[in-house]
């Protein structure tokens, strides 16, 4: 029955013009990136659930990041 329901509200519009690349990591080639026939933004750095994620910062300094914010949600 849920998923009848869930089935008719249909599913949501991509958005192009609010998507972005995020290139991450030291070694990470700044390709350009196309949609379609539309060619994609740059960004340095993208703010998703609470959490900014940058360019400027290593993986392991974001995962850390994250970590964090995660366990502040849980209350720990």
């Amino acid at each position: 029955m849920i998923m009848k329901d869930l089935g008719e509200l249909g599913t949501p519009k991509f958005n192009k013009g609010k998507s972005r690349v995020l290139h991450l990591g030291r070694n990470s080639p700044l390709y350009q990136h196309r949609l379609g026939i539309d060619l994609q933004e740059s960004s340095s750095a993208e703010k998703d659930l609470g959490v900014l994620v940058d360019n400027k910062r290593s993986m392991s300094q974001q995962c850390a990041l994250v970590a964090k914010k995660a366990m502040g949600f849980v209350g720990l």
